[in-house]
């Protein structure tokens, strides 16, 4: 008989089981124990738990997520951008411009799934001059999913970029943002402020103050894509909406020449600050607000590094500070004695004619050390009435007015700081600007003597206002009596195709009236044409101009020997004024008069143009 070989090799194994040589009955088939079922279902029935589980937590706990995602693959929101309104001088010449830059911008997502992200970043390499592992790390180091790898491309990059940007695709784009440009730069710099390139937010001036008109809204635009990531059709969402422009009462030519002026007087007496405020007394329009040192504010309009930053502000003719609102470190001088002078006629210490006589200096003793210390005039001047107080700046005058002497009774301390708040001193004046400083009044105690009330007087001691105070407040002298908020912005506008349509007016805004009787404001006014027509005057220098014009002058100690703060406050013409001029020069030696060339040729300047605008 013929075996076949998986017959021998079945009957080694039976016989290996059984022991014996031959088969004894038993079978090949095994039954399944009901262990190994139980254990094989239980697995099974795991598995499938497992995936019911994992079915639902995507489906249910993590649907509206994944949802999401699809739909972000699906459509893509792009941004339009829309202009930022600009800003007007009083005659409609145009401070603010909008220009187009354009950005070399890498999605990090995008990009990395781009089979050819290692060649094309080889090719920008090339094209931006830097190193392929540079730019490899500033991907991979940046926290935001857009990275700009240049900024600002100029032409010669710009054109062939836009054409290998379609080639790469893929995570590549370039990205048109819009800078604002200054074109006067640092003559207009603390009035209109800047705008943070990456925030496209106001960060000071006016760009800051009326952000909320200025800014633009974009515009969306929702791409939608196939699963490819092709663009398959566009839905516009939000249409762009630009902002609306200002109109300030700033008049340009003035400001430039105001500014011309005093960077040059500062060249040739080595100040190292000088201020300015032209205000219309009429209605409180500022029509020129000057403060140097300045800034270019375009430097914030293209790349700026921290040490290049850290660099210009180390500069001496460089400062974000606007002094002529916010610098409260400036006594007054005798710029103070129209408002001593207003006081005394109205409180009745003093009539318009009351003489009194004022040697060149008044002592006093000392209770305490039984010594005198004297109170100098800056000459013998001899008897006095208030016009000539007023027009030669008689310092004892006002020291006997303010503080009084034996039988005399002056105005005293309170009385003067009560008529100097109610001009607007030692508070704000709310000009249209950020950051406006508060101004000092002296702290009237238990240590007060009668010699800080001399020193009170003429505009010395403990206390200190803004160069924008006194020209606020002689704006109230010049027009009889009214105290105008000081107002940068005329109108706030909208363009549209037929020109400027007006949005909101700005309305003059009293802060106080009727500040004294007329005639006795009346009686100021002449004590300071005086200063101007008589030869002894303390403003003779002014009596050549165009206009007639009343002024008064201050030369304010500094603490430093033989340095002083120059003021000059003028108005005119006189009997109609509509120009208020005030010019604080910083830290100038006794012997000079710094305001005279630079107040001069603004005047000559200022009236000239007006005398040519009614021909």
């Amino acid at each position: 008989m013929t075996l076949e070989p998986q017959e021998i090799i079945l009957d080694r194994m039976v016989q290996a089981k059984s022991g014996r040589g031959y088969y004894q009955g038993q079978k090949l088939e095994r039954p399944i124990r009901q262990k190994g079922i139980k254990l094989w279902s239980f697995l099974s029935l795991l598995v499938l738990l497992l995936l019911i589980g994992k079915t639902g937590y995507l489906q249910i706990a993590q649907g509206e997520y994944y949802r999401q995602l699809a739909a972000r693959n699906q459509f893509l929101v792009q941004s339009i951008e829309a202009e930022r309104g600009v800003i007007y001088d009083r005659h409609l010449q145009q401070l603010v411009q909008n220009a187009a830059n354009f950005d070399l911008v890498v999605e990090k997502e995008a990009f990395s799934q781009n089979p050819e992200k290692e060649t094309i970043l080889g090719e920008l390499a090339v094209f931006l001059h830097q190193d392929k592992d540079q730019l490899q790390a500033l991907l991979d180091d940046a926290s935001e999913e857009g990275v700009i790898l240049q900024e600002n491309l100029g032409h010669d990059l710009l054109l062939p970029l836009v054409s290998k940007v379609d080639e790469w695709q893929g995570g590549i784009s370039i990205k048109k943002t819009l800078a604002r440009e200054y074109p006067q730069g640092e003559a207009l710099a603390h009035l209109l402020g800047y705008v943070s390139r990456f925030s496209q937010e106001g960060s000071a001036g006016l760009e800051k103050e009326y952000n909320e008109n200025l800014k633009a809204n974009p515009g969306l635009l929702l791409i939608e894509r196939d699963s490819q990531g092709n663009q398959i059709g566009t839905e516009l969402k939000q249409a762009p909406a630009p902002g609306k422009s200002l109109v300030l009462n700033i008049d340009l030519s003035l400001q430039q020449k105001i500014d011309k002026a005093l960077k040059k007087s500062m060249e040739e007496i080595g100040s190292s600050e000088a201020n300015a405020i032209a205000i219309d007394p009429r209605n409180g329009q500022v029509l020129a607000l000057i403060s140097r040192p300045s800034y270019d504010n375009n430097i914030f309009s293209s790349p700026l590094s921290a040490g290049k930053l850290k660099e210009l502000e180390s500069g001496e003719d460089f400062s974000f500070f606007n002094a002529a609102i916010s610098g409260i470190g400036y006594p007054t001088g005798s710029v103070i004695k129209p408002f001593i002078s207003l006081a005394a006629l109205e409180e009745g210490i003093i009539k318009p004619e009351t003489e009194l006589p004022c040697p060149e200096k008044i002592c006093l003793l000392n209770k305490y050390t039984q010594e005198e210390t004297c109170y100098h005039d800056w000459k013998y001047h001899g008897p006095s009435n208030l016009r000539r107080a007023l027009a030669e700046s008689v310092n004892t005058y006002f020291y006997v007015v303010g503080g009084g002497i034996k039988d005399f009774s002056g105005l005293g301390p309170q009385k003067i700081e009560n008529w100097l708040k109610k001009f607007g001193w030692g508070d704000y004046t709310s000009i249209d600007l950020p950051e406006e400083g508060k101004g000092i009044l002296p702290i009237l105690d238990q240590n007060w003597s009668l010699g800080d009330t001399y020193h009170f007087s003429i505009g010395q001691g403990p206390f200190a206002v803004t160069p924008l105070q006194v020209a606020a407040a002689y704006a109230a002298i010049a027009n009889g009596g009214t105290l105008y908020q000081p107002q940068i912005v005329k109108a706030i506008v909208q363009e549209t195709e037929s020109g400027l349509e007006t949005i909101q007016e700005i309305q003059p805004q009293v802060l106080a009236s009727s500040l004294g009787d007329p005639k006795n404001l009346e009686i100021v006014r002449e004590g300071m044409r005086q200063a101007v027509t008589s030869p002894a005057g303390s403003s003779h220098a002014l009596d050549d101009l165009p206009q007639p014009v009343a002024s008064k002058t201050g030369t304010a100690q500094t603490g430093q020997e033989n340095h002083y703060h120059n003021w000059i406050a003028v108005f005119g013409p006189y009997q109609e004024p509509s120009l208020v001029l005030v010019i604080m020069l910083k830290d100038v030696t006794e012997s000079m008069v710094a305001w005279r060339p630079a107040a001069k040729e603004i005047l000559n300047w200022y009236f000239s143009q007006q005398d040519d605008k009614l021909e």
